[in-house]
């Protein structure tokens, strides 16, 4: 990778940030628990691979898919680097939970040939980088990440519905998609 794209947090560094930002948030839920003890046990001797060059924000809106298989991805300015599986998780969360309003709408952007062929072409790209088994771990990691960022928001935004959103709606939902996604609960 070029010496001028910046090192993604550690996973470990990445979800303390996002612990304390749950916290504050004074989420107390029992799957929050469950989740944060599989992380800890899963990243306590983990060891990643050689990094790579990530985009570092990969979603529907940043991938082109030509109809021969060839992907394009724009808006590198996010760039940095760090496990394949980052990215690979980050585009996973998006496509399956986050962004999935854009994939199931009527009149989307976005057919299923389409979807499939960026997902096997960022998936071999990746690979041949000396990719990623942690996928999932990334995925999760995401979406406790968007949780944690949307409370913020409405904190924010909406003080006063802050009590009732993030407790009853916001973290339940991301959090049991995280759950899912490690097999966890």
């Amino acid at each position: 990778p070029p010496a001028t794209a910046r090192p993604a947090p550690a996973p470990a560094a990445r979800l303390a940030g996002i612990w304390q930002q749950l916290a504050a948030q004074n989420t107390e839920i029992a799957d929050l628990t469950a989740i944060k003890n599989h992380f800890e046990r899963v990243l306590a001797g983990r060891t990643w691979g050689d990094p790579v060059l990530l985009h570092g924000d990969l979603t529907l809106r940043n991938v082109l898919v030509q109809a021969d298989g060839g992907v394009a991805v724009l808006d590198t300015d996010l760039a940095l680097t760090g496990p394949a599986a980052y990215d690979l998780g980050f585009l996973d969360a998006s496509l399956d939970f986050i962004d999935r309003w854009q994939v199931l709408s009527r009149g989307r952007l976005y057919d299923d040939a389409g979807l499939g062929l960026a997902r096997m072409a960022l998936r071999d790209g990746y690979d041949a980088g000396g990719a990623a088994d942690d996928v999932a771990l990334c995925r999760a990691l995401r979406l406790l990440q968007r949780a944690a960022e949307l409370g913020e928001h409405v904190q924010r935004t909406r003080p006063a519905l802050a009590r009732v959103l993030i407790p009853r709606l916001i973290h339940p939902y991301f959090l049991a998609a995280a759950a899912r996604a490690l097999g966890v609960g």
